[in-house]
Order: C-alpha cells, then sequence, then structure tokens
C-alpha cells in the first residue's frame, strides 16, 4: 500500500509529475497520511490500478506532453479522482486564527458543481505552517481509533454518455471521442479551481488553482500526481482590491516589524492564507463494446461482422425452382414443405426490408407480397400431390391418362417459375428505384454535426457545387436564427483561425457573399462558411425555482438538441438546389472559476475582473481582441481599457448590474477574439445584496457604529464573524437572539490605509450551522492630518533617541496615548502622556537601528524604497487622534 504514496506517475518509467505548487507534498507528511489511512478510502479497483502501474515503474522516461496520443488512446474512458488530503494555515492579513473545519466546491470540466461534505483540521492544536489532515464530518475511524484521513475525495467518469445532466448523445463512438478530446485539452490547458469555505463562519477562506496536466496518461494505464496549492485571498480577485491587499500587506508588515513577503503582482494573485494538498488520479478504461467503431466504419463492435449471402442455398423447392433444372419430385414432400416455409419466411423478411427504404405503403405492399406467395405455396402443394397419381397411372398401364397428365404438371411447373421469376426481377426493379432515389438525394443533401455548448461558437464550411448548367444566383435560406452566413472575409479568416485552420481557405473571395445570394458560375463550387452560436438555453426539468438557482443552475446552462436544415435556392426558378441538414447535439458547459461578491441593496453592483491568465488581450497589430457577454439581459458586460503607469494600456472585464434586495447568479462568457470566435473561459458570478450601515474613521484610530439585529420565531444562540477581523471587531462575539426581540452589535473600525473598505458580518447558528443573519459594513477610511514633520537619520548597529514636546492644548487636565504605524521599530518613553490644562512634557522616540529600518523599506523584490516614512498618533481617551506627526527615518546616512 505504500507504492499509493509514492509519489510516481503510476506507470512504467514515469517519476512523480512535477506540479506547480509550493513544493509538493514532504516525505514526512506522506508518512503521516499513510499511516492514517488514506490509501484505504479509495475504491478498490482505483487502489489496483495505482499498485499495479507503481509495481511497473522503472527507469524515467521523457514526461513530453503529446496531445495526438492523447485522443488516439484506446482507453478512451478516463475515471478522474480528486482526493482533498491535507490543508496549512499560514499567518495572513484579516484571516482568521480560528480555522477550525472547511469545506470546499468546485466545477470539474463539464460535470455539475460539487460539494464537499465539512472537514475538521486534525490535529486542531497543530502550529501554523503544519499541515492538518482533513477528516469529514462522519467519517469512520480507524481500526485502532484514530481519525482517518482521504476520506474527502470525488469520482468523475468522462465517457460518451454525458455529465449526468442531460447531455446523453446517442451517435456513440462520436460523441466519445469529442468529449475525450474536449476533456485533454480542458486537461492540458485550464487549472482546477477550488474555493475553501471556513465551516465556522460559513465565509470563503480563499481559492486556489490546481494544475491539471498531471491527469494526461500519455498512453499509460493510469497516472497520478500529488500538488501542494497556495490559498490566496478571493477578496483580491479584481484589480482595485488587489492594489488596496498590496497596501495593507504593506502597512501590517510595517506594524509587525516584518519584511513585505514577495508575491505575484498580477491581478488575482494576492497572499496565500494557506495551502491546499491535493492528490489527483486518472485510471483509464476501455470503452463498452458498442462505443468502439468496427472496421466498417460502422458503429458495432469491432469483429462482429455477418455474412449475408446473396444466393439461396441449394436442396430446397424455392431454390431448385429459382435455379432452374432441378427435380421436384425427387425431394420429399415433408422436407420440400419445411424448405418452402423457410424459404417463404425469409422472402417475406426481404420483402419487408425493401419496402422500408421504399417510400410507398409498407404494410399494403408487404400484406399483397405475403398473399401472392402463400396461394403459390398452395399452388405448388397441389401440383406434387398430382405427381404421384400420374406414376401411378403409369405403372398400372395407363398410358393415356399418363401422358395426358404429363404436360397439365409441366405446365404448372413452368407456370410457378415464371412467376417466381417475375417476382424476382420487381424486387429487383424495386431495389433499383431505392438506389437512384438515394443516390439522388445525396447528390442534392449534405449532413453536419457539431456539437456546441452554451456561448460556444461553431465554425464550419460546406462546399456547393452549381447543378445548373449556366449562371445562377442562389440564396442560402435558414429558418433557425442561432445559423447564419459569414458574410464578412476578415471575420471568415478570423473564425478558420480560431478553428486551427489556414486563415486562406482555397477559393476564398473578398465579398464573395452579397447578404444571403451567391453567384456561381455553370458548375463552378465554392466553400460557404456557417456559424453557429447559441445564448437561448433552456434549464434542467429539475432545476431549482428559486431566485439564486434561476440564472446559474449548478447543472450549467444547456442548449436546446435540434436538426436545422439549410436550403440553398436557385433564385431563378425557386427550386432547392442543395439541402444540408445540421444536427446540433449540446455539449454541457465548462465553468472556469467561480467569482462571489456582496454588495448594498438596491444599489449598483459595479466590479473590475482581469482578463484569464494566459489570455492575451491585444492582438499582432496592438488592438483590443478581448470581448465579453453575460448569460443575463439585466448584466451589463464590457471590456474597458485603463491606463496603468507600469503596464500602460489594461484591458478588464467590467460588470454593472442594478441590485435588489436578494441574490443573483449569471454566467460571463470571455472570449479571445471580437468576433466572439474564440471561448476563453466561462465565470459563474454570485452577487449577494444585503443591508448595508456605513461606518468611516481617520488612519490611526478607532470609530465605533452599532447594528440592529431582529430575533427570528425562536430562540436562536450565535457567533459573530466579519470578513476583516484585524480592521472591524464585533463585539460581542457570542450572543443570543430571543424571538422577534432587537439585538444589538458593537462595531469598532480601525483601518489600515485610507480608502473604502466593505467587509462582510455573519451571525452563525451554533447549533445547526446555518446563517441567520449578513450585514454589508460599508467603511470610508481617511488619511489623518499631519501637523508636523520631522527628520531622523538611524544609526547603523545602534539605536538613535529623540525627543519631542507636546502641550496640552485644553484648558482641563487630558490623557494622551501615543501609537505609530511602525510599532516594533519605533518606541514610545512614555506611550502615554498625564498632562494638566496647558501643561508640556517631551516624549521619547527610540529608532531601532539602520539595519532594520533598510528590511522594512525594502519592497517585495529586494529593492530598497527610500527613506521610511513613520507616523506618530496622538489619540485621546476615546482613540480618537488630536495631532499627527510624520518622521522620514533615512537608513542610508551616507
Amino acid at each position: 500500500s505504500s507504492a499509493l504514496f509514492s509519489g510516481a506517475a503510476t506507470d512504467a518509467g514515469e517519476p512523480l509529475v512535477s506540479a506547480r505548487g509550493l513544493g509538493g507534498f514532504s516525505r514526512a507528511t506522506r508518512a503521516r497520511l499513510h499511516a492514517a489511512g488514506a490509501d484505504a478510502t479509495l475504491p478498490p479497483d482505483v487502489r489496483d490500478a495505482i499498485r499495479s502501474a507503481a509495481s511497473r515503474a522503472g527507469a524515467p522516461q521523457n514526461p513530453t506532453l503529446d496531445i495526438v496520443r492523447e485522443h488516439r488512446d484506446i482507453r478512451a474512458v478516463n475515471e478522474v479522482i480528486v482526493q482533498f488530503f491535507a490543508y496549512r494555515k499560514f499567518d495572513a492579513l484579516n484571516s482568521t486564527s480560528q480555522l477550525a473545519d472547511v469545506h470546499f466546491t468546485f466545477n470539474f470540466f463539464d460535470f455539475p458543481a460539487s460539494t464537499s461534505r465539512p472537514c475538521k483540521l486534525a490535529p486542531p492544536d497543530a502550529p501554523r505552517g503544519e499541515p492538518q489532515m482533513l477528516v469529514p464530518k462522519g467519517a469512520p475511524t480507524r481500526s485502532d481509533g484514530g481519525e482517518r484521513a482521504g476520506d474527502a475525495w470525488f469520482r468523475f467518469k468522462v465517457d460518451g454518455n454525458g455529465n449526468g445532466t442531460g447531455d446523453k448523445i446517442p451517435d456513440g463512438p462520436d460523441a466519445m471521442h469529442a468529449r475525450r478530446c474536449a476533456f485533454v485539452d480542458y486537461c492540458a490547458t485550464q487549472w482546477l479551481s477550488v474555493d475553501v469555505w471556513d465551516g465556522s463562519s460559513l465565509m470563503q477562506h480563499g481559492t486556489c488553482s490546481i494544475d491539471l496536466t498531471g491527469l494526461l496518461r500519455q498512453g499509460r494505464d493510469s497516472a497520478e500526481v500529488m500538488v501542494e496549492a497556495p490559498v490566496l485571498d478571493h477578496r483580491e480577485a479584481t484589480v482595485d482590491e488587489a492594489a488596496k491587499g498590496r497596501r495593507r500587506r504593506s502597512a501590517l508588515a510595517a506594524a509587525r516589524g516584518e519584511e513585505l513577503p514577495a508575491v505575484d503582482d498580477a491581478p488575482g494573485a494576492g497572499m496565500a492564507r494557506g495551502a491546499l494538498l491535493v492528490r489527483l488520479i486518472n485510471v483509464g478504461r476501455r470503452p463498452d463494446r458498442s462505443l468502439i467503431p468496427s472496421a466498417q466504419g460502422g458503429h458495432g463492435a469491432a469483429g462482429n461482422v455477418v455474412r449475408v449471402r446473396a444466393v439461396p442455398e441449394s436442396g430446397g423447392v424455392l431454390a431448385a425452382t429459382v435455379l432452374g433444372g432441378a427435380q421436384i419430385e425427387n425431394t420429399p414432400p415433408r422436407q420440400a414443405s419445411t424448405d418452402l416455409a423457410a424459404a417463404t419466411k425469409t422472402g417475406i423478411a426481404a420483402r419487408r426490408a425493401a419496402a422500408r427504404a421504399d417510400a410507398r405503403d409498407e404494410r399494403g405492399v408487404l400484406k399483397e407480397q405475403e398473399a401472392r406467395k402463400l396461394s403459390r405455396q398452395q399452388r405448388l402443394r397441389e401440383i406434387r400431390e398430382g405427381k404421384p397419381l400420374a406414376r401411378e397411372a403409369a405403372a398400372h398401364g395407363l398410358e393415356a391418362e399418363a401422358a395426358a397428365a404429363a404436360p397439365r404438371l409441366e405446365f404448372a411447373e413452368s407456370e410457378v417459375r415464371a412467376k417466381l421469376l417475375a417476382d424476382i426481377d420487381a424486387a429487383r426493379r424495386r431495389a433499383k428505384r431505392a438506389a437512384v432515389l438515394e443516390k439522388l438525394r445525396s447528390g442534392i443533401s449534405g449532413r453536419k454535426v457539431i456539437r456546441p455548448s452554451y456561448g460556444e461558437l461553431c465554425f464550419f464550411e460546406h462546399e456547393f457545387k452549381s447543378p445548373a448548367d449556366r449562371d445562377c444566383v442562389f440564396e442560402v435560406r435558414c429558418d433557425d436564427p442561432d445559423i447564419s452566413l459569414v458574410a464578412s472575409t476578415a471575420e471568415w479568416r478570423a473564425l478558420r483561425a480560431a478553428s486551427d485552420l489556414s486563415a486562406v481557405a482555397p477559393g476564398m473571395e473578398d465579398d464573395a457573399l452579397a447578404g444571403n445570394r451567391l453567384f456561381l458560375l455553370a458548375g463552378e463550387s465554392l466553400k460557404v462558411p456557417f456559424k453557429f452560436q447559441s445564448f437561448d438555453a433552456e434549464l434542467a426539468k429539475d432545476s431549482d425555482s428559486s431566485d439564486i438557482k434561476r440564472g446559474a443552475p449548478d447543472e450549467g446552462l444547456h442548449l436546446r438538441s435540434r436538426a436545422v436544415a439549410v436550403h440553398f435556392v436557385n433564385a431563378d426558378d425557386g427550386t432547392s438546389a442543395l439541402v444540408l441538414h445540421v444536427d446540433i447535439r449540446p455539449r454541457a458547459m465548462t465553468v472556469a472559476r467561480t467569482f462571489r461578491f456582496q454588495t448594498a441593496e438596491n444599489e449598483f453592483f459595479k466590479e473590475r475582473l482581469p482578463p484569464p491568465p494566459g489570455v492575451a488581450t491585444r492582438d499582432a497589430s496592438g488592438r483590443g481582441c478581448l470581448a465579453v457577454r453575460a448569460s443575463d439581459p439585466a448584466v451589463a458586460a464590457t471590456v474597458v481599457t485603463t491606463e496603468s503607469e507600469e503596464d500602460g494600456e489594461v484591458d478588464e472585464v467590467a460588470l454593472r448590474y442594478k441590485c435588489g434586495e436578494g441574490s443573483v447568479a449569471f454566467y460571463v462568457c470571455v472570449y479571445a477574439d471580437s468576433f466572439l470566435g474564440k471561448l476563453a473561459a466561462v465565470w459563474r458570478v454570485f452577487v449577494h445584496a444585503t443591508p448595508k450601515v456605513d461606518v468611516s474613521s481617520l488612519v490611526g484610530q478607532s470609530s465605533h457604529a452599532s447594528v440592529v439585529v431582529q430575533g427570528g420565531v425562536a430562540t436562536r444562540r450565535v457567533a459573530a464573524f466579519c470578513s476583516h477581523p484585524d480592521e472591524l471587531q464585533v463585539s460581542p462575539d457570542r450572543l443570543t437572539l430571543p424571538p422577534g426581540a432587537l439585538t444589538e452589535l458593537q462595531l469598532a473600525f480601525r483601518p489600515l490605509i485610507p480608502g473604502r473598505l466593505d467587509v462582510a458580518v455573519h451571525l452563525v447558528d451554533l447549533e445547526k450551522g446555518e446563517l441567520v443573519h449578513s450585514r454589508l459594513v460599508a467603511t470610508d477610511a481617511r488619511g489623518p492630518v499631519v501637523s508636523k514633520t520631522f527628520d531622523v537619520d538611524a544609526a547603523p548597529g545602534a539605536r538613535a533617541h529623540k525627543k519631542i514636546t507636546y502641550t496640552n492644548p485644553y484648558a482641563r487636565p487630558r490623557t494622551f496615548h501615543l501609537r505609530c504605524t511602525h510599532p516594533l521599530l519605533l518606541h514610545f518613553r512614555p506611550d502615554r502622556l498625564d498632562l494638566p490644562a496647558g501643561g508640556s512634557r517631551p516624549m521619547g522616540l527610540t529608532f531601532e537601528p539602520a539595519e532594520d529600518w533598510e528590511r522594512a523599506t525594502r519592497g517585495a523584490g529586494g529593492v530598497r524604497g527610500g527613506p521610511a516614512e513613520v507616523l506618530v498618533f496622538i489619540n485621546d481617551e476615546d482613540d480618537a487622534t488630536e495631532e499627527c506627526f510624520r518622521i522620514r527615518v533615512n537608513a542610508d546616512p551616507r
């Protein structure tokens, strides 16, 4: 069982797939997981596949990614296991220190959204930075009574039968191959976004992105990869919040006397609040035999070929009659009757098959043929019964009677033989007619199968040849508004490039189409470009009808399956020259990431999001090529360009929505070209509208406010939580809500930096774990007014001491408290001033050595940031700022 945690890629010669994360699993962590029984939680067939592959491990091979090899793998069914092992907590800004249990939500490939059971962190008293095992609530224990890790796993089966949400396509191998190719491209280009939730506060703790390239088996039986993914602050997904987060971390690092940690400056890449340890497994399976294409190109199992003889077997009466020259009287009567009945049934079945291909009335034709057949069968029996009489008459010397009976028998046999040959000739004529009609139909019709998902553009071309012997104008007509012609040559080239085709097609001309009209010479052929794109989705029959589900259900949005006919009509005589049948077989949508926002009720929701990672927002000529579309028509989704001093012009996705009193969810489709031809990502966006309370304050002082909460129908014991505990405190943190009564909560806001900040406050039922009340605290922090500025040179290797005299301006005694933005680098002696009315007293300031100040002023990239600016706050008894001094500390006095 230790092979499960060997870190191998679980096949011969393949080492552990290197996953991008925080460094992967350590041997100590894997030993703890193995001791906790994490290998016993997987299904037996998955464990056997991993052990079998690990036992064949040999010399390392080159892990070069080959997409074509994945597409051609005979193990077309992929069974994927996503297993959550452990979590590591980091000391980060506004991160709760009481994280005791978590749960996860994510969207894998085209499957519905998945939610894990609540998982407690074990052991609960582990130091920060140490892995804590994820133990789902209600999970079985080990045989020794200890807690078992590894029970938080999900299983996904990627085959040709859809994802369980209605996308079941009946065309077998083609559907399976199309979904397999989409899955391979998803693993090679996309990341799995997992949202981590705090089980106590019911607030999102962060989000992490997991690289999926390790799921590509590359011809192996199975693949395994272990990764430790950083959990980033999800609130820094927007451009504005990412900039505010960097400033807050800088202010908090200064207050703690720490060096600012190195983080990515890109939007959406903030400070890690933790790390998630995950294992990904992919076991390849052979599909059902009915889904394997046969050698003849059919949909049956390979090798199951049935041969049908075109000539009847010899020995029967019908065969002898057809072939001619057979001695009917030499066949035993009973055997002849049996052969004749079998031949009759065979003839009826053949005629039924031919009649189904004919457009005339099948039932009448079959009944008429069967009646004629039974009549001839009866006649043949009469003839056979008459032949013994002729032989008996000849034996008794009645030559005259025998001579008279012989011509009649020969005539009857000739009559039956002629009728059989006439029937065969008629059947041949009908088959010839059906073949000619089928040939004619195939010449004037075509068929195309497309598999789009919601918002995805499917581009296809059909070569049309003019059947007329003169120059003609043809009109392209289609009743479905989602299928249209590509009239612009620029769009045609762009869509071909987005479909991985050459930008120029043979015979491509500028302005080849005039609207829906096409001019062709006699016998000329031309490729006609089409596109299909639909935003008209239908909900599943069992979808929830609540507001939050109506716009963006967990199952995603699905298109309507249908068949559309496109007619090429001769404009001169109105005849149809060609009919193109387009079969639309939709696929389920793939959600790349989920965004959740809270805003005030009855206000406009406005956010700007960065484009998906790796998506180019500018083309070769420098023009913007990003485009967006929202599933809800009430949501305005646009692409805006902002000026940045560092990056120049930056393209962002802007969302705007007029909120009511409830919550709304919708999807946003992001395209990498202006023609909406290349779907780069699909986002799921939640907007929760909650009651709002406003609080304003100055940096360096505390402001207080109160919130009134009304109880429900029953008494509840609740706990209070907030999303930014380093800047907003809620008291009391435990309280009882009497039924129907009003309860007051006290809020204390002490900002770190100037600016606006939305803080979420949750009241959670301690017994049921349900959200009882939610409130949005909209804060506005302003910078203090600086009255005096001082310059100080820090001494290298020694502390520097300075004094500043302060006078009480009031006519009564007052007490003042001294605070600053760098409390670990600047100390006060004393930190409290008790001054009489109009009295003065010097306050002593002690500065740490220059080396400490130099580390504090060094940026995230190790670059010195110049002199450090320290704000000194002189606050009164209510923590209100009376006066503010600025001190510039020069850490390099040379």
